[in-house]
């Protein structure tokens, strides 16, 4: 079931709140000043915030918000113009102009955003990148510390990896790359993360997860892998690595490294193994 209330929708709310209460101030400012003063370029800041922040439908709300009480405060100065409808067509210019920034604003912050998930995600796979999976994994280790919760991590490589690529070509080691980790993505929990972590290596960390659960997704994955390389006729297996932490390590390096030992070691002992530690 998906949250209907979460620490982020609540970090919008206070900044669009903000943004009102602002905007509602910067009009009083300009009703009790007179009009000496020329406030409208101060109505933009408001905009420009919550555009940032919470996107364009605040921003667009808060345009209309502006643009009435500059009016209503315009009207309230009771100005003598040559014709009745100048205050209207000057408050409309306002909206046009408090729009387009609302639109160039926004679009600025969705270019940000997905060049900062390109960041995050492996070109060829589409799934997370090491830079991805360290990240989240030392998230995911402050909520482990705070709750007293496992988390297991599974370090997999692909053996004969390098024959697929020096015989079947390199675009067939792109293929195995791809299935392989489109597999590992539906095969995991949506609260659980996969990555490319360089080269034929993958990972999964497997959140409030304990040693016999990793090891069962684990086997899972193996088998996973059977079905697709007979299915294509590739030499290749899976040896992982499974390390299960019953209280959360110090850093993401350490559980990695340990990973890493383990299925070093799987492949040693003639690849298409599982090695697993758990650590309290």
């Amino acid at each position: 079931m998906n949250k209907i209330f979460t620490p982020a929708k609540f970090k919008k709310s206070l900044i669009f709140i903000f943004g009102l209460i602002l905007t509602i101030l910067i009009s009083f400012l300009h009703y009790y000043s007179g009009p000496e003063l020329i406030f409208s370029l101060f109505y933009i800041f408001p905009i420009i915030l919550l555009t940032w922040q919470t996107g364009i439908w605040s921003g667009i709300i808060l345009s209309f918000l502006s643009s009435a009480l500059m009016l209503y405060t315009d009207k309230k100065f009771d100005f003598q113009y040559s014709n009745y409808i100048i205050p209207y067509l000057n408050n409309t210019f306002r909206l046009i102009i408090s729009l387009i920034i609302t639109y160039i604003i926004s679009e600025l912050r969705i270019a940000l955003d997905k060049q900062k998930d390109l960041a995050r995600i492996d070109p060829l796979t589409s799934i997370a990148n090491s830079r991805a999976f360290y990240e989240t994994a030392d998230m995911e280790f402050q909520k482990a510390r705070r709750h007293g919760f496992p988390i297991s991590v599974l370090y997999m490589d692909l053996d004969n990896f390098k024959e697929v690529n020096d015989t079947l070509g390199h675009s067939t080691g792109d293929m195995l790359l791809k299935l392989t980790a489109d597999a590992l993505i539906k095969n995991i929990r949506n609260i659980d993360i996969a990555a490319r972590l360089g080269g034929d290596e993958f990972g999964i960390l497997l959140t409030q997860t304990g040693a016999e659960a990793a090891y069962v997704v684990a086997q899972k994955l193996k088998d996973m892998m059977k079905k697709l390389v007979q299915n294509n006729n590739w030499p290749v297996t899976l040896s992982i690595g499974i390390v299960t932490f019953l209280k959360a390590p110090d850093s993401v390096d350490e559980m990695m490294k340990k990973a890493d030992l383990l299925m070093y070691s799987a492949k040693f002992d003639g690849k298409n193994n599982i090695k697993q530690s758990v650590i309290s």
